[in-house]
């Protein structure tokens, strides 16, 4: 069983590694009101390689945030995946992130909106009651 597959010094550099553009993100918590934001953000490289580094920025957009930086690498299957808390708010609308990867060619961009507040609803009921007397 292989665990990871290293290349050459002159493959990895070679531009023959895409990085597949756009990445994607998905908001797991937070919204418009809240201090922090956290999302996770996926993406690949094809050919599939193993142990190359990833460099994930976040960016809010809006608040008063900074932005993020998580590193990781990719998987056997070319795959990466990280979890990035952004703080800043409240007032961060979304979520912009750029991908690279060391040894492949391209960067990768995605964004997603940060949600709306829940906004709650209050039901007033008022009882009249009538007494009749004989």
């Amino acid at each position: 069983v292989i665990e990871q597959l290293f290349l050459p010094a002159h493959a990895a550099t070679s531009g023959d590694i895409t990085l597949n553009d756009p990445c994607a993100i998905e908001i797991l918590e937070g919204d418009q009101t809240t201090v922090t934001v956290r999302v996770l953000v996926d993406g690949f490289v094809t050919p599939p390689v193993a142990g190359l580094p990833v460099e994930i920025v976040a960016t809010p957009a809006g608040g008063s945030g900074s932005p993020v930086t998580r590193n990781t690498v990719t998987d056997s299957s070319g795959k990466f995946s990280s979890d990035v808390t952004v703080t800043g708010g409240p007032g961060i609308t979304a979520i912009n992130v750029v991908t690279t990867v060391s040894g492949a060619s391209g960067a990768a961009a995605c964004q997603v909106n940060t949600p709306a507040p829940a906004t709650t609803t209050t039901t007033t009921t008022t009882t009249t009651t009538t007494i009749l007397l004989p």
